[in-house]
């Protein structure tokens, strides 16, 4: 006889396991087909082992239930002295410096540059606490608001470190010192130099410029333009606008005519190539740095007095660079004297007078004139072959 219908299935919410699962792949009746589980789960079902201990050695974990107190806790009380974004940052920085408020204290009035180093000085410029937070964390003294690191941070500084923002600023000064002063000296030295080539009463770059003035003169010989004395120096970009009827530039008409009769007035390009390297220099930049650095040192210099450690390092810094400082200054005020007489040299508007367009334009005609000697050299050596490969007559 057939074993019948299977059970109809159990409908409504099984019940929970008590157990652990043995995470298996499944082989049902279904699809156990002729295979050897048919008879292996018979046999199952006889099993010796034990299954009641089975059950009760992998009961499943149930987490403790956790005992609900009577009443709610009462909330804390947050501080709003200082904004979420503002306490977010003060707080990265503290945790990147490594170092508790009392360290940074300490470091700051001690002149520990062991924990005050040039990183630390510079991840704490920002995080200087304001007058407001200050003001706030310290009308919270005593009350039952709660606080962080940020919170003591702000009190410490703010009740021990008042001047800490001039404080920092001050110290930065004296680690950065060497490497503004030695940049300021850099560029002041590369104007200097294009500046004494370009201020010489008598040069190759001069002659040059008098056979472009002799070139233009008999061009614009009985016109309106004509019988000048000089010309502004950014016409000398014209002189490779302007062709012959033969397609040759004036520029190049000049360059022949000066190789063939004065070569020793080429020398001029290599000379003035000192001109490239101070284009990019402005005098206004340089005025601006070494203002700033004479400003900064003179506030050094009404911080010296005292006996406290501060004032004791900012006057051993002073007395060590007062000579540098003075230098740069009266360096600073050289160079501008130069420029100011670069363009009464060459007549130029000094009330809008831009050196470092100046230079541009200097530089821009020697790089042409080069390119033009380049091309004219080329030319003349072709012909030379030319006229080498011409049978000779007999």
């Amino acid at each position: 006889p057939g074993k019948g219908m299977p059970p109809p299935p159990m409908f409504g919410k099984a019940a929970a396991s008590t157990t652990k699962s043995l995470h298996w792949k499944k082989v049902t009746m279904m699809n156990a087909g002729n295979s050897v589980w048919g008879s292996i789960s018979e046999r199952s079902k006889d099993t010796s082992i034990n299954l009641d201990d089975l059950k009760d050695l992998f009961k499943k974990d149930t987490p403790a239930k956790k005992a609900v107190e009577k009443g709610k806790a009462e909330a804390k009380k947050m501080s709003k002295a200082i904004s979420g974004k503002r306490l977010n940052n003060i707080g990265i920085v503290l945790k990147a410096v490594k170092l508790s408020p009392e360290q940074i204290r300490d470091g700051l009035l001690n002149c520990n540059r062991e924990l005050m180093t040039l990183s630390v000085l510079e991840q704490l410029y920002p995080i200087i606490p304001e007058e407001e937070e200050v003001t706030g964390v310290k009308q919270e003294v005593g009350t039952d608001v709660e606080w962080t690191i940020v919170h003591d941070y702000v009190h410490v500084m703010g009740e021990s470190v008042p001047d800490m923002k001039e404080r920092i600023l001050l110290w930065l000064f004296t680690y950065e010192f060497q490497e503004t002063l030695q940049a300021a000296i850099y560029d002041i030295e590369k104007l200097e130099t294009a500046l004494d080539l370009l201020l010489l009463e008598k040069s190759n770059f001069l002659d040059v410029l008098a056979a472009v003035l002799a070139v233009g003169n008999t061009l614009n010989e009985g016109t309106s333009k004509g019988a000048a004395v000089g010309f502004s120096v950014g016409d000398l970009e014209k002189l490779c606008a302007l062709r012959a009827t033969d397609g040759s530039t004036l520029l190049e008409f000049i360059v022949k005519s000066i190789s063939e009769k004065s070569p020793e007035l080429i020398a001029f390009v290599d000379e003035l190539a000192p001109v490239a390297h101070a284009m990019n220099i402005s005098l206004s930049m340089v005025q601006q740095d070494v203002g700033k650095l004479a400003a900064r040192f003179k506030k050094i210099e009404s911080k010296v007095t005292g006996d406290d450690p501060f004032a004791k390092m900012l006057k051993e810094f002073r007395d060590s660079n007062a000579v540098k400082v003075a230098g740069i200054v009266e360096s600073r005020e050289a160079v501008s004297k130069k420029v100011r007489r670069l363009a009464e040299h060459f007549g130029e508007q000094s009330s809008n007078f831009d050196e470092t367009v100046f230079f541009a334009h200097i530089n821009a005609f020697r790089l042409a004139f080069q390119k033009a000697l380049t091309t004219y050299k080329e030319r003349q050596k072709r012909k030379a072959a030319t006229k080498d490969r011409k049978p000779s007559r007999s």
